[in-house]
């Protein structure tokens, strides 16, 4: 997991369970209280714009893939010492 931001010892932290699941038959309800809160998460709402938008490559690969419409961009490997 990476932070996308600094974190203070006595910060909550809550994470969108969308940029992780594609399961089109997934939901839950959310009761974070965040001023964002959508209340109900579901396997589709990577589909949703604003969410893109929002995480821009912050998703679980097979999620960006599915977003871009193509792998993820992978690093070129380090040279191998020889």
């Amino acid at each position: 997991m990476i932070a996308r931001c600094d974190i203070s010892p006595d910060q909550e932290l809550t994470i969108d369970y969308a940029t992780h699941t594609g399961v089109e038959s997934w939901s839950m309800v959310c009761h974070c209280d965040t001023l964002l809160c959508r209340r109900v998460v579901t396997g589709h709402d990577w589909r949703l714009s604003r969410l893109q938008a929002a995480y821009g490559t912050h998703w679980t690969p097979p999620l960006l893939e599915r977003i871009t419409g193509g792998p993820p961009h992978q690093p070129p490997a380090p040279p191998r010492a020889g």
